[in-house]
């Protein structure tokens, strides 16, 4: 495969002429990657170069960037133009969007990367819907980098504009296909969330205000605050997503399984174990409903003088991580988190067995 070819003569310096760039229009491949910037200089030569063997063109609109974010982008051979920032990321975006001239567009951040892509970008068929890609997303758990996975629309018909100051969406009737994409995303890490944090914040109470019955919005804001170790801020607007959201849509299970972690957190161990008991049969074969439901009966069980409460609630919490073993990993879960489901859960139900034995 071509990327393989390519990928062991990258070293990762922009020290480089844009001759592969200039090959691969030669080719006329029919995606072109589309990416908007601003000071993402430690990260946008890996979010080029990662696409580059899958495109036939790279579009990068800087919004504002005071370090070298638009130089590195040129070297690595990028169509590099400005926008004036106007706190509304879809304005951003459609302005990038029209200067692709390809009839596909690969639609990512700066802090993302292509990992693998099983699906043949260089032949793709007429544009005719919208592909769902997964990223891969890093975060700190503790000590510890964790993986999530969520299912976005970034694999666009050219044609495709979008709508929403931040968390934007693209807006079509096209139906949405999965497709063989990998994408890896740095965004989540601590560095990144903070610097990051005040201006989505706002973006998104002022989206808020304006369409406050969204669910949509309402799980993006008690993410912020999640991502930022405040979870008794975060409680509110999940319950609020829960109480409007629609149970088919794919991102309710990681909108569940959030609320059930910062309740915990929080210590709204009533209101947690109601959440949890609405949505079990829903999510009965999710290892990650599972996980954070153990997490939450382990908090309980330690709050609870009475004796044979307690063990009932030590009881069901080794049930809960035999169970996420039973049901093994599930990455398609909008939010599923690599090792719920195997490692993670074994190394929790051994702990628990070293503490407490067989129950």
């Amino acid at each position: 495969m071509l990327f393989t070819q390519l990928s062991g003569c990258w070293n990762h310096t922009i020290e480089r002429d844009t001759t592969l760039l200039h090959i691969l229009n030669m080719q006329h491949y029919p995606a072109t990657l589309v990416v908007i910037a601003k000071n993402e200089e430690d990260v946008i030569e890996r979010c080029i170069l990662s696409a580059l063997p899958f495109v036939s063109d790279v579009v990068v609109v800087d919004t504002g960037s005071s370090d070298k974010t638009i130089e590195i982008a040129k070297k690595c051979g990028a169509n590099v133009h400005q926008f004036t920032w106007i706190d509304d990321f879809s304005a951003a975006r459609n302005h990038a969007m029209g200067y692709c001239k390809t009839p596909w567009a690969l639609v990512l951040d700066a802090d993302e990367w292509v990992l693998n892509a099983g699906m043949d970008l260089l032949s793709m068929p007429a544009p005719d819907f919208i592909g769902r890609l997964a990223i891969d997303s890093q975060f700190n758990a503790g000590q510890e980098l964790q993986t999530s996975r969520t299912m976005v629309s970034r694999l666009l018909p050219a044609h495709v504009r979008y709508e929403g100051k931040v968390h934007e969406q693209p807006i079509s009737a096209l139906p949405r296909r999965n497709v063989d994409i990998v994408i890896g995303h740095t965004g989540y890490l601590k560095e990144r969330v903070a610097a990051k944090r005040g201006r989505n914040m706002a973006l998104l109470i002022s989206e808020i205000q304006r369409r406050p019955n969204d669910p949509y919005l309402s799980y993006q804001l008690g993410k912020e605050y999640s991502c930022a170790a405040e979870h008794a801020k975060a409680c509110e607007p999940y319950l609020k997503a829960i109480a409007l959201s629609n149970p088919n849509d794919d991102w309710t299970h990681d909108l569940v399984v959030r609320a059930i972690y910062s309740l915990k957190e929080a210590g709204r161990h009533e209101k947690g174990i109601e959440v949890a008991g609405k949505f079990m049969r829903r999510f009965d074969e999710s290892p990650d409903f599972y996980f954070v439901l153990a997490d939450l009966l382990i908090e309980v069980a330690m709050v609870t003088d009475d004796t044979e409460q307690k063990q009932q609630y030590l009881q069901m919490m080794q049930s809960c991580w035999q169970k996420c073993i039973a049901i093994g990993e599930r990455p398609e879960l909008c939010g599923a988190v690599s090792g719920r489901g195997s490692y993670l859960a074994q190394q929790n139900l051994d702990n628990f067995h070293a503490i407490f034995g067989s129950i």
